[in-house]
């Protein structure tokens, strides 16, 4: 069975992953939920998953530590980023 997002409308799991994925604030990507119709686009609250993730990432890479524990360190902030946008930042309707 495959992981659905429910709809913040009409409270049915609609949204795949791969929609959800798709999502991305900093271009004002929307969809559109196929029970309800509504308009949907992430929350402004990814933006401070944004911030810092970009902040800690410019930390680590100007820490005077080895090239390949740098190169480890950013690649787990970089899985962090992609588990906590896709499970943690939710999904709003859209008031354009």
């Amino acid at each position: 069975m495959k992981k659905k997002f429910k709809c913040p409308v009409c409270g049915e799991e609609t949204i795949s992953i791969k929609e959800k994925r798709k999502l991305d604030y900093r271009y004002k990507s929307k969809l559109r939920c196929s029970n309800c119709n509504s308009r949907l686009r992430e929350s402004k609250t990814s933006i401070l998953l944004i911030l810092g993730c970009v902040l800690l990432g410019g930390y680590i890479a100007i820490q005077e530590i080895s090239w390949g524990i740098k190169t480890i360190l950013l690649i787990l902030l970089s899985v962090l980023y992609l588990y906590m946008n896709t499970y943690v930042i939710p999904i709003v309707k859209d008031d354009d």
